[in-house]
């Protein structure tokens, strides 16, 4: 990897304002992952407040594979669905691992959508809408929030610091010569 070395006062100078700037963007990062899933919890509860509940087939409408590292390959499953409510259709979709696919592959595969009595454009999968809107959900989420921002603040402060700019050893003093 790439480094530069600095002057020793100068690497003591970058790693205060490093240290300064990471912690403001642990600060943003943890506010947003916050706010989303706040927003989410927020979204869950309303639908579920005063919800109905289809239950509709879904549709395999495709698989992506994705190329990862090592020549390890990963399929994604494509999901459709559709459900009428006061004669207007509403269609949606999700996406799963292939391993948590098997279980919406199968000849009449139905699944339960939950949505909003007021506003049926808002629905979404039931068991996904009560995993949101529980509060112990919520607070596992803030928490992994905020220790994943902690965490990646960190590590790119350190990178910054101890990987791409690191201090200049100083030279040794010259000997005086015996004699």
């Amino acid at each position: 990897m790439i480094s530069f070395k600095l002057e020793p006062d100068n690497h003591a100078a970058l790693s205060r304002w490093s240290k300064r700037f990471f912690q403001v963007v642990f600060v943003l990062a943890a506010g947003v992952l916050m706010f989303m899933g706040i927003d989410g919890y927020r979204e869950a509860s309303s639908i579920l407040a005063d919800h109905s509940v289809v239950n509709v087939p879904v549709e395999l409408e495709g698989i992506d594979e994705e190329r990862g590292r090592r020549g390890r390959t990963r399929h994604m499953f494509d999901f459709g669905y559709a459900f009428e409510v006061d004669g207007t259709q509403y269609r949606g979709a999700f996406t799963t691992s292939e391993s948590n696919a098997e279980k919406y592959l199968g000849d009449g595969t139905t699944i339960d959508i939950a949505y909003s009595n007021a506003d049926p454009a808002r629905f979404d999968r039931l068991d996904k809408l009560q995993g949101m809107a529980g509060a112990g959900s919520l607070v596992k989420r803030m928490a992994i929030a905020v220790l994943g921002a902690a965490f990646l603040a960190f590590v790119m402060h350190m990178l910054l610091v101890a990987k791409l700019f690191v201090p200049r050893k100083p030279e040794p003093e010259p000997e005086a010569a015996a004699g």
